[in-house]
């Protein structure tokens, strides 16, 4: 028995037949309701993943509606529709937080639908898990380059790379999405091998080409690869394949991991990377759960400080706040990495900090491989003098698929 993904309930006849023709374009089977009145019964017919609401509708108004949702055992996410003040958007959008419900950024109308008709997938928070595990394995997904470069004087350091994929109809569909995909579609150590794969092969290439050092690699895993006993062997074989060396590659694990129920079953895939020399970070650090006691868990040899981190102790008013965090991964053994970094006055204070290497729009954004090897040229070969300390221009990056990590 097939289900309907999406569930729209909106009085506004014309607007449901739009959202419902646009999905179907992308192979999502949705059903249009007028009221909210059958609302219990159909949620336990269909099991959406995610209801479009509209607020204001006749017998059952919105509020109501987001609590019979909330009395339901397994409730999709909700994303509420209206014409009204924004206030009373945003109210109901908190009412519905209250109730424990998933809430979906609101649409307005008619703004907010027209971005909904535009990009659905990105908008709704929908996974098309066949389509992008297809993806996955015919090889359409692409890499693009974020380059990490010295504190002290901008030389190029390394590179991060970022999967990314453009959808013929609904565009570029985000990473997030794509990881979430992989893993429900159980080929994650797909996703990663090829990322890899392309990171030590073509981004390395590039570098080369450009008479450069190699550069530190690093490549995003999923918390549940270190728990995968067969990481370390596909990592060194792919990279001897490529006549990578293993030093100059670091693996990055997000922060959001809880490190206490997997650091036992985690410990032996670390370590082994490590005896290989490969490099392991913990991503976007100050944004998770991670603590101390979870970061001398693992041997981890770096800490990327999360762009929300950096911004909010640049803020405060002690200027030592971020010099002690450093001094403390440094005691650590850690070496650090900022993200996020977007003015001249940060990198600056970051530098003044001891932070090892700088990574943000500032010194430049993803980038394709074709702008990688402009932006190179660029920096230095035309120009070899150093980075930080003079004006930067923001490189745009001349790709579609290239947006913030």
């Amino acid at each position: 028995m097939s289900h309907s993904r999406v569930l729209i309930i909106d009085d506004d006849r014309k607007i449901s037949r739009l959202i419902q023709q646009r999905l179907l374009q992308l192979g999502i089977q949705s059903l249009v309701l007028w009221g909210a009145q059958d609302l219990h019964s159909v949620l336990e017919r269909e099991r959406p993943e995610v209801l479009l609401l509209d607020l204001a509708m006749p017998q059952v108004d919105g509020i109501q509606a987001l609590k019979l949702i909330a009395q339901h055992a397994n409730p999709p996410r909700v994303a509420l529709m209206s014409g009204r003040l924004p206030a009373v958007l945003e109210s109901a959008v908190r009412v519905g937080q209250s109730l424990g419900l998933d809430m979906l950024p609101p649409l307005s109308k008619p703004a907010g639908v027209q971005r909904l008709l535009d990009q659905p997938l990105d908008t709704l928070g929908i996974i098309d898990v066949d389509r992008i595990t297809r993806a996955i394995r015919e090889s359409e997904l692409h890499n693009a380059y974020q380059p990490i470069v010295s504190a002290d004087d901008g030389k190029l350091v390394g590179l991060e790379a970022l999967v990314r994929w453009q959808h013929p109809v609904a565009g570029s569909i985000p990473p997030p999405r794509i990881v979430s995909a992989a893993q429900v579609g159980n080929c994650f150590t797909e996703l990663t091998d090829s990322v890899l794969r392309r990171a030590v092969t073509e981004g390395a290439g590039i570098v080369a080409e450009h008479g450069l050092p190699t550069p530190h690699m690093h490549v995003n895993i999923s918390p549940s690869s270190l728990q995968d006993h067969e990481l370390p062997a596909r990592v060194e074989a792919i990279c001897a394949d490529a006549g990578f060396p293993l030093e100059n590659l670091t693996l990055e694990v997000t922060e959001d991991l809880h490190f206490g129920g997997v650091a036992d079953s985690a410990l032996e895939v670390a370590t082994r990377l490590r005896l290989r020399q490969v490099g392991l970070a913990v991503d976007d650090f100050g944004a998770g759960y991670a603590s101390l006691t979870a970061l001398l868990s693992l041997p981890f040899t770096e800490v990327k400080l999360d762009r929300s981190l950096v911004q909010a102790v640049l803020r405060a008013p002690r200027g030592q706040s971020m010099h002690d965090i450093v001094s403390m991964l440094h005691q650590l053994g850690m070496s650090v990495v900022a993200e996020g970094v977007e003015t001249e006055a940060a990198l600056q204070r970051l530098r003044a900090a001891g932070c090892d290497t700088i990574q943000g729009f500032h010194i430049c954004g993803p980038l394709s491989p074709t702008a990688l090897s402009g932006w190179l040229e660029d920096r230095y070969v035309d120009a070899p003098m150093p980075i930080v300390g003079r004006p930067l221009p923001v490189a745009v990056a001349r790709f579609p698929h290239a947006t913030a990590s």
